[in-house]
């Protein structure tokens, strides 16, 4: 449920530049840090790092590898107080006054919070639909795998996980066929205030339980409520029988199907259209060879289902709570 947070420490705390600069000695690293230095940012480990700028000093923490090792998998309430614990051991080094330092007074700066769903079919074929989504009071921007929606203040992500891990983290998910994240992201404290109503990490333990909830309803008021969907009520999705196959299989499938409709079963207008499509006379020839393999199989590979029920399928996934596999 909650990813990256960030804390700001105490005005009265101080710290250890120089244990860190002589942290860095050891790894022969020649970027010390100034003693007076005013702004500077230091990674103790892969899931805890320190910064300092004008409006203070912060901490960085992933939260969910500090104690799996990996982003993947959500916290309960009791491994997230483990975690804390794990982090205040760690961080006393770095700190001159030590002694009166506890991380569960610490103001919350940011919070993310997220859930992994399996939805029926693959990421990409709910990319239309959620583009037809708008944020309320937020700016959409789209890229691959990708939709955002966004303030200053706050944000919504929702991605193809399971590509995401493949591709950046080289990790496969074979028994899964389509894993989606949704993340919601609060930048600052005012945000976090007012959508979760904690202040500090004590807080945050006392109210874990209630997180699923703020984080459905935050979904509902910001992307869920009333969307206009410009007049495209259905769109094409792969029958049940095509589920099994690739993002590119099933693309070509539908592309092949458009050009059947089109063309019929003649090759020579069948030609035209992949020339006038703007293939090189090599990827024609390819593309013929396929295409009379897709008529020579099953025509239809798609069926018409309505957008607004693809909408609610992910919103009843995310209100069921942490429904992949891989969270607990």
């Amino acid at each position: 449920m909650i990813d990256t947070i960030c804390l700001m420490l105490k005005e009265e705390t101080q710290i250890n530049i120089e244990h860190i600069n002589a942290v860095k000695r050891t790894h022969d690293w020649d970027n010390l840090i100034p003693l007076d230095a005013k702004k500077y940012k230091y990674s103790i480990n892969n899931y805890l790092s320190i910064g300092s700028s004008p409006f203070g000093i912060f901490l960085t923490i992933q939260l969910p590898i500090v104690f799996h090792s990996d982003n993947r998998y959500s916290l309960n309430q009791e491994e997230a107080y483990n975690s804390f614990k794990k982090i205040e051991d760690e961080m006393r080094p770095y700190i001159l006054n030590s002694g009166d330092f506890t991380i569960f007074e610490l103001q919350l700066t940011r919070v993310d919070l997220f859930k992994d769903i399996e939805p029926e079919y693959s990421y990409i074929f709910y990319e239309e639909p959620l583009k037809l989504l708008k944020g309320f009071k937020m700016d959409r921007k789209l890229h691959k795998n990708t939709i955002l929606f966004k303030t200053k203040r706050e944000e919504i992500t929702v991605y193809d996980k399971k590509e995401q891990l493949l591709k950046v983290k080289k990790i496969n998910l074979p028994d899964i066929e389509s894993l989606m994240r949704v993340e919601v992201r609060l930048k600052t404290k005012l945000s976090i205030q007012k959508h979760l109503d904690i202040i500090t990490v004590q807080d945050l333990l006392e109210n874990w339980h209630e997180l699923d909830r703020l984080y459905n309803k935050y979904l509902d008021y910001r992307v869920f409520r009333k969307n206009d969907f410009r007049g495209q009520n259905t769109i094409s999705l792969p029958n049940k029988d095509c589920k099994t196959m690739t993002h590119n299989q099933i693309k070509n499938k539908l592309y092949y199907q458009e050009m059947n409709r089109v063309c019929g079963l003649d090759i020579a207008k069948a030609e035209e259209y992949l020339t006038n499509e703007g293939y090189a006379r090599e990827s024609v020839r390819k593309k013929l060879k396929e295409f009379q393999e897709y008529c020579g199989g099953t025509v239809n590979v798609s069926t018409e289902v309505k957008i607004i029920d693809l909408i609610n399928e992910l919103r009843d996934k995310l209100k069921e709570g942490n429904s992949s596999k891989l969270t607990n």
